[in-house]
């Protein structure tokens, strides 16, 4: 039996990535997401850093060219935060959501940054780099 796919995303692996991640967290919600959004309500965090390419499998003339299991660079661009979610803002790479990202905490469901409004976006002077690989979960 084949195993059911979930979703395609950009994956951040390397343990050094992921630091790098955790080091632009740690800067930019205390410089640019309200404290009422930080309310002292429990917060979930999502199992690993990932933009989300698509629900499901990649398309067939992604993976013909070869995009599964590639590196690819993500430019991190912004931070954006509701009562629901936390995301970093990303460039770098196709996906299906209006506005790429990685969930980086979450109340109920990470898929809340989804509805993380234009306003409360806030993007950097000066973006960062991290590198994931493109991986069929």
């Amino acid at each position: 039996m084949e195993k059911k796919l979930n979703y395609t995303a950009v994956v951040i692996e390397d343990i050094g990535e992921i630091k790098k991640v955790e080091e632009i967290i740690g800067k930019s919600i205390l410089q640019f997401v309200p404290h009422e959004v930080i309310d002292g309500t429990e917060w979930s965090y999502p199992s690993d850093y990932h933009m989300t390419v698509k629900l499901g499998v990649l398309g067939l003339s992604r993976k013909m060219s070869s995009d599964i299991n590639s590196e690819v660079d993500l430019e991190v661009i912004g931070i954006g935060a509701n009562s629901e979610a936390v995301a970093l803002l990303v460039t770098g790479y196709m996906s299906k959501n209006a506005r790429q990202h990685i969930t980086v905490a979450f109340k109920k469901s990470p898929s809340a940054s989804n509805l993380i409004p234009e306003k409360n976006c806030h993007m950097f002077d000066n973006s960062y780099f991290v590198k994931g690989v493109i991986r069929e979960i």
